[in-house]
């Protein structure tokens, strides 16, 4: 997860802005900024691979076609970024948690990370609610009204969807952002 850090009337405050999921590449917009604004910090076991710089600059120099290819995953990252602002936004909460819910199971089902109809979500109720703006109680209901309408049951850190199609119709899901590929 990322993280950015603030300060509010002289307390310190983070937000989190994104969820990174197996084979994504973080912050490529790190190497011509030289330097991160956020912070970022693992939710469950990882295993990270390291490009150093000077690798990266080796590749753009060296091939137009991976120098588009990494430029690409930079704006999707930036699409995704924009779309967290919208879910924390505009929507009401059930479709605010059932967006995130679709989000992360395609980015999931897309590397290839399910687990048979489980979709791994390993996060606290009160990680959604930093996810969607919302209360942690809020989240609750969300998640009870999910699970009662079935949709979609969240427990132990996996979420089941019993109905995608009606998952996706209740967030309004548009999953164009992820410019994912098409099968």
């Amino acid at each position: 997860a990322r993280y950015v850090r603030g300060a509010a009337n002289g307390a310190s405050s983070r937000a989190m802005v994104s969820i990174q999921v197996p084979g994504d590449f973080i912050d490529l917009h790190g190497l011509p900024m030289k330097a991160l604004d956020h912070d970022v910090c693992s939710l469950t076991d990882v295993r990270i691979a390291m490009f150093p710089h000077e690798c990266l600059d080796q590749i753009i120099a060296g091939s137009p076609k991976d120098a588009r290819a990494l430029w690409r995953l930079t704006m999707i990252d930036a699409s995704v970024h924009r779309h967290w602002l919208f879910r924390t936004s505009p929507l009401r909460a059930l479709a605010s948690v059932a967006d995130f819910i679709c989000e992360m199971d395609l980015r999931l089902h897309n590397a290839n990370e399910m687990e048979g109809a489980a979709l791994p979500l390993p996060l606290l109720q009160s990680d959604l609610a930093e996810i969607t703006g919302l209360s942690t109680v809020h989240v609750s209901r969300v998640i009870r009204d999910l699970r009662e309408s079935g949709l979609c049951t969240v427990r132990d850190g996996y979420a089941e969807i019993h109905d995608r199609g009606r998952l996706r119709q209740l967030a309004g899901y548009d999953p164009s952002y992820l410019y994912l590929p098409e099968d």
